[in-house]
C-alpha cells in the first residue's frame, strides 16, 4: 500500500515538473526567442537590440555565479525561494514594458532585466528538479527538458503564425502570465523529503568558488570546455540564415533545418537515462564532445545544403545529449552543498559561450566571411573536446565509472 502511494506521489511530481518546464520553457521562447521581434515593434534599432541580448547575457553570467555563491552564504534561501523570487520579477518587467508603452529607452531596461532573470531561471529550475531526485523522487531531469524543448518548438511555430495577425504587445504579456503560472506551480510542488528543500550550509559548509576550484581540480578546464563547445552553438544557431544564404537558401530551407534540429534533440532527452545507465555520464559527455567537432566539420566544408541537413542531424548527439548530461554529472561529482553552486557555474559557462558566439561571429561576417566564421567555430569545438577530455579524467574515481 506504501508503495502504491509512493508511485501516485511520483507520478503527481512528474506531471508537476513537466508542466514547469513546459510553462517556463514556453516563457522563454516569448522573452527570449521573440525579443528581436517586440522590440523592432518598440522603434527600438536592431544595434540597440544587440546591445540589449548581449547586456542581458553578460549580466546573467555575473549574476548566475552570484546566486549559486548567495544561496551558499545565507542557508535560510532554498532553490525554491530564490525561484519564487526570479519568476516574480520576471513577471513585473514583462508587465512592466506594457505599462510604459512606446517609451524605447524603459522599454530596453526592463527587457534587458527580464531577460537576466529569465536566463538565471535555468541552472535554479535544473538544481530543484536534482533535489527531488536526490531526495529520492523517481522523476527524470531529462524527460522534463524534453518536453520544454517540444514546448519551445510548438509555441515558436504557434506564435509566429499567430503575431502576423496581431499585435506584438501578446508577447510580454503572455510571457508574464507563464510566469504566473509558473509561481503557481512552484507552490503546489511538495516539499523536498529528507533535506527539507536543501537548506545550504545549515550542516554542511559550502565551498567558496576559489576552494571549489581546488576541491574540484578539473572543474575550470570542464568549464572552459563547455564555453568553447557551445560557442559553436551559438554560431550556428544565430547565424544560420547567413550559412543556408551562402548555400542558396531561402527562408523555407532555414525553417526546415530548424525544425530538423529540435526534432532530432527530443528522442535523446527523453531516453537519457537509459543511455547514462548503459554507457555512464562521462562517456556521454565524451560522445557528445566529438559530435560536436564532427558537426563542426561538416559545417566547415558547407558544400551544399544536403550537407547540412546530415549535420543537423547531429544535434541529438551534441546538443540534445549534452545539455543533460553536463546536469547529471554536476549532480553526481559535487558534494550536496556545492552542487546548487555547481548547476549555476554551468549554466553560467553556457550564457558565456553564446555572448562569445553571438558577439565573435557579428565581427567575423561584418571583417571576413561565412567559410571563416565556420573555420573558428571548428576550432572552437576541438578545443571544447580537448578541454572536456582532460576535465573528465579527474573526475572518473569521484563518480565512480572506469
Amino acid at each position: 500500500m506504501r508503495r502504491g502511494s509512493s508511485q501516485v506521489r511520483d507520478s503527481k511530481l512528474r506531471f508537476q515538473l513537466n508542466l514547469f518546464q513546459l510553462f517556463y520553457w514556453m516563457a522563454f521562447c516569448g522573452i527570449s526567442g521573440f525579443a528581436t521581434v517586440y522590440l523592432l515593434s518598440q522603434e527600438i534599432t536592431d544595434i540597440q537590440i544587440g546591445l540589449i541580448v548581449a547586456s542581458g547575457s553578460l549580466l546573467s553570467v555575473c549574476m548566475q555565479v552570484l546566486t549559486g555563491i548567495f544561496i551558499d552564504k545565507f542557508p535560510a534561501l532554498t532553490v525554491k525561494k530564490v525561484i519564487l523570487i526570479f519568476l516574480g520579477v520576471t513577471g513585473i518587467m514583462m508587465f512592466g514594458v506594457l505599462l510604459v508603452g512606446n517609451k524605447p529607452l524603459l522599454v530596453s531596461i526592463l527587457y534587458c532585466l527580464g531577460l537576466v532573470f529569465l536566463l538565471n531561471l535555468q541552472p535554479l529550475v535544473t538544481a530543484l528538479i536534482y533535489e527531488y531526485i536526490n531526495s529520492g523522487a523517481n522523476v527524470s531531469f531529462s524527460v522534463s527538458r524534453g518536453i520544454g524543448s517540444m514546448a519551445y518548438g510548438l509555441f515558436s511555430f504557434g506564435m509566429g503564425i499567430w503575431l502576423e495577425a496581431h499585435s506584438k504587445a501578446y508577447i510580454p504579456l503572455l510571457s508574464g502570465l507563464f510566469m504566473v503560472i509558473l509561481v503557481l506551480i512552484l507552490v503546489w510542488l511538495p516539499k523536498i523529503k529528507e533535506e527539507e528543500e536543501v537548506l545550504v550550509n545549515q550542516t554542511f559548509e559550502g565551498e567558496s568558488s576559489g576552494s571549489m576550484f581546488r576541491q574540484y581540480p578539473g572543474l575550470l578546464s570542464f568549464i572552459l570546455g563547455i564555453v568553447s563547445l557551445f560557442t559553436f552553438h551559438t554560431i550556428v544557431n544565430v547565424f544560420l540564415p547567413q550559412i543556408i544564404e551562402h548555400v542558396q537558401g531561402g527562408s523555407r530551407e532555414l525553417g526546415f533545418v530548424i525544425a530538423l534540429a529540435a526534432f532530432c534533440e527530443i528522442p535523446i532527452m527523453f531516453f537519457f537515462e537509459r543511455l547514462e545507465r548503459k554507457f555512464g555520464v562521462r562517456h556521454l559527455l565524451q560522445v557528445s564532445a566529438i559530435f560536436f567537432v564532427l558537426k563542426a566539420v561538416i559545417y566547415a566544408t558547407v558544400p551544399s545544403f544536403s550537407v547540412i541537413l546530415t549535420s543537423q542531424v547531429l544535434q541529438s548527439l551534441s546538443f540534445a545529449l549534452i545539455t543533460p548530461a553536463y546536469a547529471s554529472y554536476t549532480n553526481q561529482w559535487m558534494k550536496p552543498t556545492d552542487r546548487v553552486k555547481g548547476q549555476t557555474f554551468m549554466m553560467a559557462a553556457v550564457t558565456l559561450g553564446n555572448v562569445i558566439g553571438s558577439l565573435l561571429g557579428g565581427q567575423v561576417l561584418d571583417r571576413a566571411s561565412v567559410e571563416s566564421l565556420l573555420v573558428i567555430g571548428l576550432g572552437m569545438t576541438l578545443l571544447g573536446m580537448i578541454l572536456m577530455f582532460i576535465s573528465l579524467r579527474y573526475s572518473k574515481k569521484a563518480i565512480g565509472e572506469s
